[in-house]
């Protein structure tokens, strides 16, 4: 519904990004994850979040 053919497919098959939160996502982004867990998602998802300081990339 939202975006384009291009950018859906690209998340399917995309890059994904380990990140590790540092604020909990709820509110601001929709997530259900907490504060301290790590888990792998979409690049774009991830750079919103670093960008944001809601999360770190982890190695």
């Amino acid at each position: 519904m939202f975006g384009n053919k291009e950018n859906k497919e690209n998340n399917k098959k995309g890059k994904k990004v380990k990140v590790r939160f540092l604020l909990s996502p709820s509110g601001a982004f929709l997530l259900s994850h907490s504060v301290g867990e790590e888990v792998e998602l979409s690049e774009s998802l991830a750079l919103d979040l670093i960008e944001s300081k809601y999360a770190e990339k982890v190695e």
